[in-house]
């Protein structure tokens, strides 16, 4: 008979592994916190990171429209906030927590614009900690890292990261839903379920948007929940703190038996994990203690219930979404019809609406995600199909990613900019890196089976895939951070916080000029309100001039010039040439062109008209 040999190497190594794991595992019991950090000691390494794409030259783009109008609620909330508590909701049908949370970091610093960009820059941090948390909690550790590594370098959430808009703080309630409503489809605890509430309560005071993870969540769990190794998991669920609490009370519960059913009582507690004794089941029933199973064949009333709460949520939203705060104040959801398409004009089918909309949107995606990640993207959505079994990550991600802008693109009107996209861009930076992480095990696998070789390639394989994805963000990174007026973004947001009227650019330069001119005497300035930054801009940083500054409104011609004639030290600001009526009354004083060229900011001084041009009475 041949006798196998065995290696006495082979034995030590062996032993020497054994020995090793368990020194490695009784330092995990010993230390369980230091354990469950191990996995976010690469993450962490990212905060320095995270700090320098988003913290230097932090105010290097100007102000411009939209965090004005923000500032400006904020303002007036801080002057009366028992009447203005919900001027947001009241004016512009927006939700009031943002506006609450830019009052409570004005005074942060000196310029308050820099708290409320500091406010995103927190909510872009939070934003990452549950990228990261989906990536390990659905997939890998890796894929966490790398798709928190995208998060940091794309340029999309660069730009809007170091904005005053609501962008951060959505995708921060976007993400932590998304985290919990995984967690519930994997692991039903009650804290999950707290966890999602607060995250989608949050979302909803902070934009309307949250009604579209009101709308997902209910699919995480109908999707991620049937792949194998979750559905065996669910099957032979772990003691929850419920439980285990439960099971601390029915023993302090039998101390108090008589002796003779005593011994049968402590003999069912001990057996309540395995939940198979018919002893346990009767004394159960004798003290009223309901005894839940979670096996495979009781998830679909899992199920049902978790249907039934998000219907409360949505119930809850539909709610929420027609209440008024006056009889004449805006809805607090957002019903402005120059923001969204009517249903009527919905059923009309505006193709060349939605056509533009999607250019626009392609346009965002090349630009700001580029080709490489689109690639990878596009790669994880064919692993769900071509893997339906083990695929479901990516199926969720896709609805996430994909779903809610396909909505926003149907529903938008002439309003629609990148920073709507971006609080669904963080299920598309996961998707690409779950590409990446699934290609370099692949890769991995097929060395070490195939070729012997010790799995280097695939591990290479994936860092090139990195850089190969993030090598065209650094220069428009570099661009936004230290450049922003060169940074070649998408044509709209270029107008929008660069060339267009509603970019902060002059507006400085403006307000140094306007405190020269009321350093010696008071002087009045009328704002053109439908085509500049708010007035109240101007109001807050002309407040601590030397002298007095008045402030008109401006809205009928007519009006303006004939109340005008006999005032000194009168003027006029505008991003437009003024209209040919009042064009007489006027003498330029100084024109502060904005990047590119197409705007400018210019200040008029009223004068009385050697030739008076005839002006009809209305």
């Amino acid at each position: 008979m041949q006798q196998h040999f065995i290696n006495p190497a082979s034995v030590l190594e062996g032993r020497k592994l054994s020995s090793k794991s368990g020194r490695i595992y009784a330092l995990k019991k010993a230390i369980p916190l230091f354990w469950a950090a191990r996995n976010t000691l690469g993450v962490l390494m990212l905060i320095p990171l995270y700090l320098w794409m988003r913290l230097p030259n932090l105010m290097a783009l100007p102000v411009f429209y939209d965090e004005t109008i923000y500032l400006s609620y904020a303002r007036e909330y801080i002057l009366d906030p028992q009447r203005n508590l919900l001027i947001s909701a009241e004016r512009d049908g927006k939700p009031p927590l943002f506006v609450w949370a830019l009052s409570w970091v004005w005074n942060w610093f000196d310029d308050p614009l820099t708290g409320a960009r500091m406010l995103s820059v927190i909510g872009g941090g939070v934003t990452c900690i549950f990228i990261y948390l989906i990536g390990k909690r659905v997939l890998s550790p890796v894929a966490g890292f790398i798709a928190t590594l995208f998060y940091i370098l794309c340029p999309l959430m660069v730009l809007h990261n170091r904005l005053a808009v609501h962008s951060s703080w959505e995708s921060a309630a976007g993400m932590a839903a998304l985290y919990f409503a995984c967690s519930i489809a994997m692991q039903p605890r009650a804290l999950y379920a707290l966890g999602l509430g607060a995250a989608l309560g949050l979302g909803m005071f902070v934009k309307q948007t949250a009604l579209f993870a009101i709308g997902l969540a209910p699919l995480v769990a109908f999707i991620l929940h049937r792949r194998p190794d979750i559905w065996e998991r669910l099957k032979n669920p772990q003691l929850s703190f419920l439980r285990k609490f439960s099971l601390w009370w029915y023993r302090m519960r039998v101390r108090h038996l008589p002796q003779i059913a005593l011994n049968s009582a402590m003999q069912a507690s001990q057996l309540i994990n395995e939940r198979k004794s018919a002893n346990f089941l009767k004394v159960a029933r004798l003290y009223k203690i309901r005894l839940f199973k979670m096996r495979s064949q009781n998830l679909r009333g899992f199920l049902y219930m978790a249907l039934i709460g998000f219907l409360g949520i949505a119930i809850a939203g539909a709610a929420y979404l027609p209440l008024q705060t006056s009889k004449d104040a805006a809805y607090l959801s957002s019903t402005d019809t120059s923001y969204a398409l009517t249903f009527k004009e919905v059923l009309a089918f505006p193709l060349d609406l939605w056509h533009s909309n999607f250019s626009q949107t392609w346009e965002w995606w090349l630009i700001y995600y580029n080709i490489p990640l689109l690639v990878l993207a596009l790669a994880a959505f064919g692993y769900a199909i071509v893997r339906p079994r083990w695929g479901h990550a990516e199926l969720v991600l896709i609805c996430w990613a994909i779903l809610p802008i396909i909505a926003q693109m149907i529903l938008a009107r002439q309003h629609w900019f990148s920073r709507y996209i971006t609080p669904f861009g963080p299920p598309m930076l996961l998707l690409a890196a779950f590409a990446i992480y699934r290609l370099g095990r692949y890769l991995i696998r097929v060395s070490r089976e195939r070729m012997g070789w010790s799995g280097a390639v695939g591990v290479a394989f994936g860092i090139c895939l990195v850089l190969i994805t993030i090598a065209p963000w650094v220069k428009l990174d570099d661009q936004i951070i230290n450049r922003p007026a060169e940074a070649q973004l998408a044509t709209r947001d270029r107008w929008q916080y660069i060339e267009g009227w509603p970019s902060g650019y002059g507006l400085e330069e403006s307000l140094n000029t306007l405190r020269d001119l009321a350093a010696t005497a008071p002087i009045l300035i009328y704002i053109d309100q439908d085509n500049v930054t708010p007035e109240i801009y101007y109001m807050t940083k002309l407040s601590q001039l030397k002298g007095w500054v008045f402030f008109g409104r401006t809205t009928e011609v007519n009006w303006l010039t004939r109340n005008f004639r006999g005032e000194r030290n009168t003027y006029y600001i505008t991003t437009v040439q003024p209209d040919e009526m009042l064009r007489p009354y006027l003498k330029l004083v100084k024109s502060f062109p904005k990047p590119g060229g197409q705007s400018s900011i210019t200040i008029y001084h009223f004068v009385e008209p050697e030739n008076k041009p005839e002006i009809p009475y209305q």
